[in-house]
């Protein structure tokens, strides 16, 4: 009898370590079947049919241990995509906080971090650091002249040739702001700065930037300045930022190297080359320009930056029809009907078995007839009762909603008894335990997989003690000891897989939480402004577009605003571009403080915004919105550090006509700024 346990629930034990390999079934089923054959020419007092019948109840352990080797694997293959998953939101998170996404240069934010390692790095002398601030001559222009688009294009293609210009330098590359970009060369002194500088500026000389708009001309100013060892390094990008400045005022589309520090100002534009093709080969200008091509092309053939390409979500299967009994069974909350589901297998799988046995046992004598109902009631209750608790929601007050622990905790306690009053059926009783264990592996937590299994051994110990008690006829001490204790021992070693495949589930359930997490942060960073925390300009187009559509098909038309911070260059130029960014982030926390819940303001670029207004009927109340904003904003302090200084803008309004497409109502908008622009700036105009 003692091998009628050990091979039919013992040989099971080891299964866990086979769940990640596909043999893990067949494992199974083998071990099943020896346990059966063991249990086939085991001594036993009954007949072949009894015998028949006890292994075929306690063959329902084969099933469920083979939806548990597929549990266990497919928790341990959703752990391995889910790390999958979690390494590329990372990378894709990594690229974000350190890459602007129109240029796929660093961001600003990325680069004063290099400029600090830098700076410490030179921090006691060492080889010079140059760097050198560049900034788009009369980009302003170029948006007003041949649209953002345009633009954009400008800017990329600005950063592909930025790019290939360092090729066999150190030197890196960032967009520092709008049109201005940050060119920080290390182990270069400032003689070499100009030298790569005049590669760049022939580069941009001989671009056929006409490819991009008739007429197109690009050029740049730039500001170099070498750092000195032992000060900081914003004090070599204020210098860099002083010589730039200096190259917009005599003229633009030049460079000017900032010496103060050396008491050399008059040499300042000294190393300024006249002519830079002059300087560079030709040869070198027709290789350099096929590469930035190349790097353009592969910029523009790169998946787009898509959360949904690294979603932890899978794509959405299609739904299937419920049946009306299948709700009226499961209900029709999708978010509980995985619990109720789960908590009706138990029910059933208990009940089914135990219904079997007194089916079987009570006719043949097997289990005594006074013991017959009351087992019916035990069943009836444990089968029963926790599904009805489940399905009418009250269980969800609890941390257990599928009511598992009650049932393996009643499902145990029936089956002592069945072990005491039934000596017959001690065998299945003790199958079915280990059964009721297995099941439990399921979806029980750590801590009371290892309360189930002290409870059960200790429940189990007691049921031998009190037939051990009883003196009944037949009970051999000592074989059904070393049965009891062979039970304990399997009961010991599922608890301890239980415990770790609750380990795993835990494990899955934290890194999803996590993958959901880092998928939204990614979210975050893909659509907002990381400066003033609006949405960037290609989700508020995404926004935008949205609410054109919705508007065509049956909405209350909408209207846009373009917003320019009036003057800003200037306050960039005088104050320094750490207080032209609190004028941005100021704005954008004024300006949500007044609009409605429903508006999207986003940041469209440089100092200009975007801002879009739904149901906005008739078209004044789209000036008056903006009016508002400017209130606020002429109220408030825009610049802590510079308190006195005092922001305004100038906006263009449009209100979307039926049919009129995004480009049009853009461009009505933009020629609206203009002409606030042209009334004196600080004030609003319907277009």
């Amino acid at each position: 009898m003692a091998f009628e346990n050990v091979g039919g629930a013992g040989g099971m034990v080891g299964l866990p370590r086979f769940v990640n390999q596909r043999k893990g079934q067949a494992n199974t089923l083998m071990v099943a079947v020896i346990g059966i054959v063991l249990a086939w020419h085991g001594e036993s007092p009954r007949g072949l049919i009894d015998q028949l019948v006890f292994l075929a109840l306690a063959g329902a352990m084969v099933p469920v241990l083979l939806v548990l080797a597929g549990t266990a694997r497919r928790l341990s293959q959703r752990r391995v995509a889910q790390r999958e998953q979690m390494r590329a939101l990372l990378a894709r998170m990594r690229d974000l906080a350190e890459h602007d996404d129109l240029t796929g240069l660093y961001n600003r934010r990325y680069m004063q971090r290099l400029l600090k390692a830098e700076g410490r790095r030179r921090k006691h002398a060492g080889r010079p650091t140059s760097v050198a601030l560049l900034d788009i001559d009369h980009f302003k222009q170029i948006n007003d002249r041949h649209g953002h688009a345009v633009g954009d294009a400008v800017l990329k293609t600005f950063a592909a040739l930025a790019t290939v210009a360092l090729e066999g330098s150190a030197g890196v590359i960032a967009r520092w702001g709008g049109e201005e970009f940050l060119w920080l060369m290390p182990q270069t002194s400032e003689a070499q700065a100009c030298v790569a500088l005049a590669r760049f500026r022939a580069l941009l000389a001989a671009y056929d930037w006409s490819r991009l708009g008739d007429g197109l001309r690009v050029s740049c100013s730039a500001g170099v300045s070498a750092h000195v060892p032992g000060q900081p390094v914003e004090r070599t990008v204020d210098r860099a930022d002083l010589a730039l400045y200096r190259a917009k005022d005599q003229g633009r589309d030049q460079v000017q190297v900032h010496q103060g520090h050396q008491g050399n100002q008059g040499n300042q534009g000294l190393l300024d080359a006249q002519d830079p093709r002059m300087s560079v080969p030709a040869a070198d200008i027709d290789r350099l320009l096929g590469l930035a091509e190349r790097w353009l092309a592969q910029r523009e053939t790169a998946p787009q930056s898509d959360a949904a390409a690294v979603s932890p979500a899978a794509p959405p299967r299609p739904r299937r029809s419920v049946s009306t009994w299948v709700q009226w069974v499961l209900g029709r909350d999708v978010a509980t009907r995985n619990i109720i589901r789960t908590s009706l297998v138990s029910s059933c799988n208990y009940t089914i078995l135990c219904v079997a046995l007194l089916a079987y046992g009570a006719p043949q004598g097997l289990v005594p007839a006074w013991a017959v109902e009351p087992f019916l009631g035990v069943i009836v209750v444990g089968g029963v009762l926790p599904y009805l608790a489940v399905r009418s929601g009250w269980s969800m007050r609890f941390r257990d909603r599928a009511m598992v622990m009650p049932q393996m905790v009643w499902a145990g306690v029936g089956l002592c008894l069945l072990y005491v009053v039934a000596p017959a059926c001690r065998p299945v009783a003790l199958h079915m335990m280990c059964v009721v264990m297995v099941f439990g592996l399921i979806d029980v937590r750590p801590r009371s997989t290892v309360l189930i299994g002290v409870m059960y051994v200790a429940m189990l110990g007691a049921s031998f003690g009190v037939a051990l008690a009883m003196g009944q006829t037949g009970f051999h001490a000592v074989r059904e000891g070393l049965v009891v204790l062979a039970t304990a021992f399997i009961l010991a070693m599922l608890t301890f897989q239980s415990r770790n495949l609750a380990r795993l589930r835990q494990q899955a359930a934290h890194q999803r939480r996590e993958l959901e997490v880092a998928t939204a942060r990614m979210q975050a960073l893909m659509t907002h402004d990381a400066l003033t925390g609006l949405v960037n300009r290609q989700e508020v187009h995404r926004r935008l577009l949205a609410e054109a559509e919705r508007a065509a098909r049956d909405g209350p038309r909408f209207a846009v605003a373009l917003i320019d911070l009036d003057h800003f260059k200037r306050l960039n130029d005088t104050h320094g571009h750490q207080v032209g960014d609190e004028a941005l982030k100021g704005f954008a926390q004024a300006a949500r403080g007044t609009l409605r819940e429903a508006d999207v303001l986003g940041r469209w670029g440089g100092e200009e915004f975007l801002l879009v207004m739904p149901e906005t009927e008739p078209e004044h109340n789209g000036l008056r919105a903006v009016d508002r904003v400017r209130e606020a904003v002429l109220s408030l302090p825009m610049c802590p550090s510079v308190p006195a200084v005092q922001v305004n803008f100038s906006a263009g309004v449009a209100l979307w006509r039926p049919g009129e497409s995004l480009d049009v109502l853009l461009d009505r908008a933009d020629r609206a700024l203009y002409q606030a622009k042209g009334l004196g700036r600080g004030c609003s105009v319907l277009g």
